[in-house]
């Protein structure tokens, strides 16, 4: 999952209403299969971003084998990062923006 921060980041007294329903729409879809120790928290909404980020998720052990990105922006740059990396889309990681 990489997602954006639920709170602002220099005040976390300062929600992100949107941000906060979705991940609550997750927990709550898979239920016990949530793990938010998967979930990185992406901090802007560009390609670049996308492409940082998934240079984190692929250190996780299992490495995924999906990405959920809570913004198009998100998901492209996982592709542009994928293909960087030589990680075959669809075949090694399925990847699906929202939003």
């Amino acid at each position: 999952m990489l997602g954006f921060p639920e709170f602002a980041i220099d005040d976390e007294t300062l929600p992100y209403d949107v941000t906060r329903a979705r991940f609550a729409g997750y927990r709550e879809g898979l239920g016990a299969a949530w793990n938010p120790e998967l979930t990185v928290r992406a901090i802007g909404n560009r390609p670049e971003t996308g492409a940082r980020a998934l240079v984190e998720l692929m250190r996780m052990d299992p490495r995924p084998t999906a990405v959920l990105a809570m913004s198009d922006a998100l998901a492209a740059g996982v592709l542009i990062g994928a293909a960087e990396h030589g990680i075959e889309v669809p075949a090694q990681l399925s990847v699906i923006g929202f939003d």
